[in-house]
């Protein structure tokens, strides 16, 4: 089977786990490589390296965050009212990494427990990167349509602490680097990964080509709200990262 990019999707999708050598292989028999300002990704060192000096360069929201949010970790009471659990990787950080490591837990391991047909959250997974604002759907099966609802609702909220001229630049790399790294979690649906990484290197360039500015905070902002107390506005400044 080919999608959109021109790839081969291996027989063996179906496989629960992939290996970083099984990548590596999917790779080099597809003739792609997944590449990010011209820097592959699977050279580790240099593209770390290259993408954190990139990120040295720009301004984000630092807050407190819950570090490790994801379905597993919200518990629903008997009453419906949502709580959170699991705090051992809560720390100070990008205020976006909550958001985007929800998101992304969607379609790396939560989807696949329930047999989604990997045709089907592929063709998801080119919607919630091309509808940046409430990704949308209702052909797709009703599990994928609700994945894509709650991602429009994460958004929505996450927008709130994006301060690039780009609000979806300023997601979509910080959502690239998060599913980078969960794909080599065990578990995760690395294929699925893969194909995301793959359009959101597409789509992230095609901002920069667009506008060299995108990647710019659009001037010193504040999420001061009425009634704060000193001592937590300096928790709702912009951090230099």
């Amino acid at each position: 089977e080919r999608d959109s990019l021109g790839l081969n999707i291996p027989n063996y999708v179906e496989r629960e786990e992939f290996s970083l050598d099984d990548l590596k292989n999917w790779m080099a028999f597809s003739k792609n490589k997944v590449k990010l300002f011209d820097y592959d990704i699977f050279d580790v060192v240099n593209f770390v390296n290259s993408f954190s000096a990139f990120q040295e360069e720009t301004e984000i929201v630092v807050k407190n965050l819950h570090g490790d949010l994801h379905p597993k970790n919200v518990y629903i009471t008997k009453l419906f009212d949502p709580r959170l659990i699991d705090f051992r990787w809560s720390h100070r950080g990008h205020a976006l990494k909550d958001y985007v490591l929800m998101e992304s837990s969607l379609f790396l391991f939560s989807l696949p427990h329930l047999k989604t047909p990997i045709e089907k959250m592929l063709t998801a997974i080119t919607i919630a990167v091309d509808q940046f604002i409430e990704p949308k759907d209702d052909s797709l099966p009703n599990a994928l349509s609700s994945a894509l609802r709650l991602i429009a609702l994460i958004r929505k909220e996450a927008a709130k602490f994006c301060i690039w001229n780009s609000k979806e630049a300023e997601y979509y790399c910080s959502l690239f680097l998060v599913i980078l790294g969960l794909i080599q979690i065990k578990g995760a649906n690395t294929l699925a990964g893969l194909y995301w990484c793959l359009k959101l290197a597409k789509r992230i360039e095609e901002i920069y080509r667009n506008d060299k500015n995108a990647f710019k905070p659009c001037g010193r902002v504040s999420f001061l709200k009425e009634g704060m107390t000193d001592d937590k506005r300096e928790e709702n400044t912009i951090e230099r990262d």
